[in-house]
């Protein structure tokens, strides 16, 4: 009977070692499979700081762009007021010219009274001096 005793307490020891080799079998693909789990967050961590990195950068060359874009900006506008006053100047310069011509058609008329006095010899000579150039 003894002998039978310890098989029988033999057989519960195997059991128990059985069932406590499960478990921990049951529990290490529970820890292997948590293993995993923060692997793929390590993964996707990392992932995710180089979206961050290359957000950052993407921020960095809008700004710039945007501060390019201004400065692009107050240069057109100062083109816009310089010429603004090229064109007026244009407008203030056509009166101007006008009075010019006016006063080289004088100085044409007053040149060609002075040769219709001078003796005949001397206004050869100096016809081609005193024609005024043709402004219309």
């Amino acid at each position: 009977m003894q002998a039978r005793e310890a098989e029988i307490e033999e057989r519960e020891r195997v059991h128990q070692v059985q069932e406590r080799l499960s478990q921990l079998q049951y529990e290490r693909e529970q820890l292997q499979a948590r293993e995993a789990e923060l692997e793929a967050t390590a993964v996707e961590s990392e992932d995710l700081e180089h979206v961050v990195t290359q957000l950052r950068s993407r921020v960095a060359q809008l700004e710039d762009r945007e501060s390019r874009v201004a400065q692009l900006r107050r240069e057109c506008r100062s083109l816009r007021g310089r010429l603004t006053q090229l064109v007026t100047s244009t407008m203030d310069e056509k009166p101007l010219q006008e009075e010019r011509c006016k006063l080289m058609q004088e100085v044409g008329h007053e040149a060609h009274r002075v040769m219709d006095k001078l003796p005949t010899a001397m206004q050869d000579c100096s016809i081609a001096e005193t024609t005024p150039p043709d402004v219309t």
